[in-house]
């Protein structure tokens, strides 16, 4: 859609992205220990992360060029939300597991987004010529099977408190009317 000069982008975006959005909801975990006065503990962290990571990534990019600079962030964001994982599990005293059991809808809707994007892109039922049309028709699947995923694995555990809820309480009124 951006033209051939954008081609070489393309793997590393679909490298680095995945696991960037992995990170995000354990990124929190900094907030955490900020607020209740941990911050040597993310000092600790981010300089292990450092000394870990730089030399990886110097090595990966000089070794493959730019394919290995993207296997480098990727393979250290792993590494990135084990340290998170860990930060929490230390300040918070409750299971290293336990940010993982509380975003598994979330996790396993996006793995069944990433399969239905995947699935259209194979199919490839649309015309080539057409890149917006079929960036436009892999967002509206991605969303529409995320949505899909997570209401229904919200209901299979029994609908219970969580933001799921609360999206469905702020949005019942409006399904009232559009099913009515």
């Amino acid at each position: 859609m951006l033209g051939d000069r954008w081609s070489d982008a393309i793997p590393v975006i679909e490298i680095i992205t995945p696991v960037m959005g992995l990170q995000m909801p354990y990124l929190a975990t900094q907030f955490y220990a900020m607020a209740i006065g941990a911050t040597r503990l993310v000092f600790y962290r981010e300089l292990a992360f450092f000394l870990i990571r730089t030399p990886i990534f110097i090595a990966l990019t000089l070794a493959y060029g730019l394919p290995g600079a993207a296997a480098a962030v990727a393979g250290c964001g792993f590494l990135f939300i084990a340290l998170n994982l860990t930060l929490y599990a230390r300040i918070s005293g409750d299971a290293l597991t336990r940010p993982l059991w509380r975003a598994r809808r979330s996790l396993l809707a996006a793995a069944a987004m990433a399969a239905a994007v995947m699935t259209l892109r194979i199919t490839g039922p649309l015309d080539p010529a057409a890149p917006g049309l079929s960036v436009a028709l892999e967002i509206a699947i991605g969303v529409g099977a995320y949505v899909a995923a997570h209401a229904g694995l919200w209901r299979l555990e029994g609908r219970p408190d969580g933001v799921e809820r609360s999206i469905f309480d702020l949005a019942r009124p409006a399904l009232r009317r559009l099913f009515a």
